[in-house]
């Protein structure tokens, strides 16, 4: 059952949500360009995090049929090959908005050192050379499966690690914010 997976991720992420002390970050009539930045982070974050899911699921498949286990799982999900052309469009539509994210941080952020994202963003381009890898893959070499599923998961965790990783040993251990 799917609600044994997600209920417990749901309440950790809740308890994180009240635990962890965040900053407000008012948004003035002159940041236009800042505020189209992070609207398509938190959707390309978002979008790719649903490709993460569809991957996993896309794996889950792939197992239970090499082990010939057709349970009441696989056969309430979509066919496999359903299941990974879904996954190709949340990750199209997710590099697409990742691309624009990227692009207006790069030109809108006024001083990438000074507010401690360059690592945020070194990760999160790297995070783009693995989807953008991944889609030259799959329509020049055909890539599915395995390597589809690991090259997605491996981006989603740089985009993990490049937000949640950088604000957790910046706030919480340096003591820091990006805004100062």
């Amino acid at each position: 059952d799917a609600s044994l997976v997600v209920l417990p991720l749901s309440v950790l992420v809740l308890v994180a949500e009240g635990s962890i002390a965040t900053p407000v970050m008012e948004l003035s009539r002159n940041s236009a360009g800042i505020t189209v930045h992070i609207i398509t982070s938190v959707i390309a974050y978002g979008v790719l995090s649903i490709a993460g899911v569809y991957a996993l699921f896309v794996t889950l498949i792939d197992s239970l049929l090499r082990q010939h286990s057709v349970n009441k799982l696989v056969q309430t999900l979509p066919a496999l090959d359903t299941l990974e052309e879904l996954l190709f469009h949340l990750i199209k539509a997710g590099f697409a908005v990742l691309t624009i994210s990227l692009l207006t941080g790069l030109v809108f952020v006024n001083d990438l050192f000074g507010q401690h994202l360059a690592h945020k963003t070194i990760l999160s381009i790297f995070a783009w050379l693995i989807f953008a890898l991944l889609l030259w893959g799959r329509w020049k070499k055909g890539w599915r499966g395995r390597i589809a599923v690991r090259m997605t998961l491996a981006g989603i965790a740089l985009l993990l690690l490049s937000y949640f990783g950088s604000k957790l040993i910046l706030e919480v251990f340096l003591q820091r914010s990006w805004h100062s």
